[in-house]
């Protein structure tokens, strides 16, 4: 049980209070969070708290409301604790009085006179944007190492100030992997290896699907291939991992940028159908369009090539929770991604 904790703060130990009681969070506010009671060491005399926490990013609102209810239920002063805390979070907490730990270098602690603060402002980590996500994804899997900022914009086709952007929002989330020397900017792993790399940028990524909608099933493989497809969903799962799908018809993938043209080429079967017509070819577009797909010509039908590893995870993460299946498939795909 909050088993993230610091063991000392400063010249301060913390310690958990065995067999102490913690009163119970209601159950709108019990979802991921935990509790216990600690004990500050090295002061006048032992002080006492109740920390209330999450090992994941936390969402301010639950945890302010647990606090809140912690705080009117027992006497102890209460503290918010996440290893994931970002700065933005942190300023949001202390600016109620709302005291925190992050670790042994970030603590907010006013009822023993304790404030550190070793973070610096930069600039607030949110989820990444398509293009600056479609980077990232090239980063783990390790084809686009030491790059430059030149390098990148030929890549992703986009301008120098557009990719810089990207950069200023993947620096965000892991300063390691932008190196600055002068005017020139560079991509790089240093050293991270693609777990870690998708361990600190995972809260950060997005599914890549936009949206979904469903064709017709007359549409030969042949077609599908010309017109740019892959293979994509459940479809794509079913090659790469133990997953046996039952699928009728495939689930493929085209970008949103040229969506129109690939439809186009299909004529008639490639109108979208009502959403109540059960028998159909489906179609995700995505927001970006990976740059390692899968090559499946020799086992897939039709010879379509699949999205890559790392987006098919991000497509199909937390989508199918209540099929263990699927959800061991999809484990059995990042342990493979993180090799």
């Amino acid at each position: 049980m909050l088993d993230y904790m610091p063991e000392e703060i400063l010249a301060l130990y913390v310690d958990p209070v065995e067999g102490a009681k913690v009163p119970l969070l209601p159950r709108m506010y019990a979802h991921g969070l935990e509790t216990g009671t600690f004990a500050l060491g090295g002061v006048t005399s032992d002080v006492r708290f109740v920390a209330v926490g999450s090992r994941a990013r936390p969402d301010l609102k639950m945890l302010k409301g647990a606090v809140d209810s912690l705080r009117s239920a027992c006497d102890l002063p209460v503290v918010a604790v996440s290893p994931s805390l970002d700065y933005w979070q942190k300023e949001w907490l202390a600016s109620r009085q709302m005291p925190f730990i992050q670790d042994e270098r970030n603590a907010y602690l006013p009822f023993v006179g304790l404030v550190v603060q070793e973070t610096s402002r930069g600039r607030r980590p949110l989820p990444l944007s398509p293009q600056a996500q479609r980077i990232v994804v090239n980063l783990i899997e390790g084809s686009w190492d030491d790059v430059s900022a030149g390098e990148l914009s030929k890549r992703v086709g986009k301008s120098r100030s557009s990719v810089s952007k990207y950069l200023a929002e993947i620096e965000a989330i892991c300063p390691e992997v932008v190196g600055r020397a002068g005017r020139s900017t560079r991509l790089g792993r240093n050293g991270l290896g693609s777990a870690s790399l998708l361990e600190s940028f995972e809260p950060y990524l997005r599914s890549p699907v936009s949206r979904r909608f469903r064709i017709s099933y007359g549409v030969s493989p042949d077609e599908l291939r010309n017109a740019g497809a892959r293979l994509s969903g459940l479809s794509a799962l079913g090659q790469v991992s133990d997953l046996s799908t039952g699928e009728a018809y495939p689930t493929v993938a085209f970008p949103q940028e040229g969506l129109a043209v690939a439809m186009a080429s299909l004529g008639e079967a490639g109108e979208e159908l009502p959403w109540w017509d059960e028998e159909g070819i489906d179609v995700e577009v995505w927001g970006y369009w990976d740059d390692l797909p899968i090559d499946l010509r020799e086992r897939s039908v039709g010879g379509l090539r699949s999205v890559g590893a790392l987006s098919l995870y991000l497509s199909l993460r937390d989508r199918y929770e209540d099929d263990v299946r699927v959800v061991d498939a999809v484990d059995q795909l990042r342990e493979e991604i993180c090799q």
